[in-house]
């Protein structure tokens, strides 16, 4: 037997199985949507910068800082 290969694993109950299955179902569908609010509010973050340095650059401009922009 090579040091790669495991032993079989231990047989649960039916019921037992079918809980743990379950446990890990709702586990995986939680962590699911923590990612998923992280995701967005790090989106959110990121707008939220972009407008401030657009707010910024503008308010700089005004102030005649920087020559207007050509087009």
């Amino acid at each position: 037997m090579s040091e790669d290969t495991r032993p079989p694993p231990e047989q649960l109950p039916d019921a037992e199985l079918q809980e743990r299955v379950k446990q890990l179902r709702l586990l995986s569908e939680r962590v699911r949507a923590r990612r998923d609010l992280w995701a967005s509010w790090d989106l959110e973050m990121r707008v939220i910068q972009q407008e401030q340095a657009w707010r910024r650059g503008q308010r700089v401009q005004r102030a005649g800082l920087l020559p207007p922009r050509q087009e």
